[in-house]
C-alpha cells in the first residue's frame, strides 16, 4: 500500500529555475519520492510522502527555497459563487494551536485577477476567528510593502525576514493564498529559510571578505546541486575564507581545500575551526590543516589522487574588484585571463573527479559601460577538451552556453554551471 501524499507549496527564490533545480536534486539525492504538480514563477507545488518533517527539512537545508506551506484547501473558482466561496473559507480554522496573543499575516501568489478579493476574504475570516476566540492577534504587513496602495500591497508576500522577525512559525500563523488558472488554494506556512543562521555563519566567523566571498546560502545551494551526501568528499580549489567548505561540513560532507594564497588557507582553517566549535562537529584545527593546503587549482593532480573526489564545488577567481563599470577593452583583458584560468582548472578538476562525480562552479559575466555584457567565450570547447558536459535532467544547461542562475551585482553577474564527466 503506497504512502499517502500531502501537497506542499515551495516559495521559490529570485531565480526560480535555480530553486527548482536545487529542490529536486536535494530530494533525488536522498532518494525521496515526489511528484511535481504545479510550477509557477514564484512557487511550485510538490506532492510528498505523508511527512511534514521532510518538507521542513527541504527548506531548512537548501539555500534558495524561501518558505514551505502545507495545503489546507483548494477551490475551483469558476464553479464557486461568492456565497459558496465565503462558506468554504468560513469552515476553515487558521489559528488552531496558537497562543492567545500572536502575530499573523496573509501572503498572495498568482496571476488570477481575483487574488486580491480572495486575500481580503481570508484576512477577514482570520479576524473573525480571532474575535470569536477572544484572542489578541496583530496583523503583519511585509516590510517591503511600505505605504503602497492596497492594489499593489497585497501582491507583496511576507518574506522570510518578516516571518522570522514576528515569529509567525512558532508563535503565530501565516496563511498563503494562491490563485492561478481558475483555482484557489490556501496553505499554512510550516518553515522558512533560516536566514538568521546563514547570517550568523557569514558575519560572526573570525574572518570575512564581504566583497569577495560567496554567500553561505549560495554555497549551500551549490553543494546540493553537486549531489553530495553525508560522508562524501568535496574539494574547493579556490577556498578563499572557506564559505563553501563550512556549508559542506554542516551537511556532513568531508572537505578538502586549496588556495594559492597562504593567507587564505590560514583564514579557512580558522573559520572552519570556529564552525566546528560552534556546531560541535568535533574537528580540531590540526584535523583541518591536513586537508586545507596551499596549492594551485590548475594542478590539482599534484595534491589529490585521481578519481578521488565526489564533487568539486568552487567559485574561481572572478577577476579584480571593480570600482566602476569597465570599458569593453578592459573587460576583454579580464575575461581573457579568466578563460586561461578556467580552461586549465577544468582540465585538472576532471582528473581528480570520480566518474560519477559533479562539478558545481560559478562563471563571471561582466557588465560594461556601454550597457552590454562580456562572458567567458568558447565554454563548449573548453568543456569538451576537459571531458565534461552540463548535467542532464529537466533543468539542463542548454547548448553548453545557457545559464542556470544569475546573481546580479553592480559590476558583475555570476553564472552557475553544474558539470559531469562525459560518457
Amino acid at each position: 500500500m503506497s504512502a499517502q501524499k500531502i501537497e506542499f507549496l515551495f516559495a521559490l527564490g529570485r531565480n526560480p529555475d535555480l530553486s527548482m533545480a536545487e529542490l529536486t536534486t536535494y530530494l533525488d539525492t536522498r532518494e525521496r519520492k515526489y511528484r511535481l504538480l504545479q510550477k509557477e514563477s514564484p512557487f511550485s507545488v510538490l506532492a510528498l510522502a505523508d511527512d511534514t518533517t521532510l518538507a521542513k527539512e527541504c527548506v531548512a537545508h537548501t539555500g534558495s527555497i524561501l518558505k514551505v506551506g502545507e495545503r489546507l484547501a483548494c477551490f475551483a473558482l469558476d464553479k464557486e459563487n461568492e456565497r459558496g466561496l465565503r462558506g468554504r473559507v468560513s469552515q476553515l480554522r487558521f489559528c488552531e494551536g496558537v497562543e492567545d496573543r500572536f502575530s499573523w499575516g496573509v501572503s498572495g501568489y498568482g496571476d488570477d485577477p481575483r487574488l486580491g478579493h480572495l486575500w481580503r476574504m481570508v484576512k477577514s475570516q482570520i479576524r473573525n476567528e480571532i474575535k470569536a476566540g477572544r484572542m489578541k492577534g496583530s496583523f503583519v504587513w511585509p516590510r517591503k510593502a511600505g505605504a503602497l496602495p492596497f492594489e499593489k500591497r497585497f501582491r507583496i508576500p511576507l518574506m522570510p525576514d518578516d516571518i522570522l522577525r514576528k515569529r509567525l512559525i512558532d508563535r503565530g500563523v501565516e496563511v498563503i493564498v494562491t490563485a492561478t488558472k481558475g483555482c484557489c488554494c490556501l496553505w499554512r506556512t510550516l518553515g522558512v529559510i533560516p536566514l538568521d543562521e546563514y547570517n550568523e555563519r557569514d558575519f560572526t566567523r573570525p574572518h570575512q571578505r564581504p566583497l569577495l566571498s560567496i554567500a553561505p546560502s549560495l554555497a549551500r545551494t551549490m553543494i546540493n546541486l553537486a549531489r553530495l551526501r553525508p560522508g562524501d568528499v568535496v574539494v574547493d580549489p579556490f577556498c578563499g575564507i572557506g564559505t563553501i567548505l563550512q556549508e559542506a561540513l554542516l551537511a556532513g560532507v568531508r572537505v578538502k581545500g586549496l588556495d594559492i594564497d597562504a593567507a587564505c588557507v590560514n583564514m579557512t582553517v580558522e573559520n572552519l575551526s570556529w564552525i566546528s566549535r560552534r556546531f560541535n562537529l568535533g574537528l580540531t584545527k590540526s584535523n583541518l590543516e591536513t586537508g586545507i593546503k596551499v596549492g594551485d587549482a590548475r594542478e590539482l593532480e599534484k595534491h589529490l589522487p585521481k578519481r578521488s573526489m565526489h564533487a568539486v564545488v568552487t567559485e574561481p577567481e572572478l577577476g579584480p574588484p571593480l570600482q566602476r563599470l569597465p570599458t569593453r577593452g578592459e573587460a576583454q583583458q579580464i575575461i581573457s585571463k579568466a578563460e586561461k584560468l578556467y580552461s586549465r582548472f577544468l582540465a585538472s578538476a576532471a582528473t581528480i573527479l570520480r566518474d560519477d562525480g559533479r562539478i558545481a562552479l560559478t562563471f563571471p559575466i561582466l557588465r560594461l559601460q556601454d550597457g552590454g555584457f562580456l562572458r567567458i567565450r568558447g565554454t563548449a570547447r573548453m568543456l569538451e577538451d576537459a571531458g565534461l558536459t552540463p548535467t542532464g535532467g529537466p533543468f539542463q544547461v542548454r547548448g553548453g552556453e545557457g545559464e542556470l542562475y544569475y546573481s546580479k551585482t553592480r559590476m558583475m553577474e555570476r553564472e552557475i554551471r553544474v558539470l559531469e564527466k562525459s560518457c
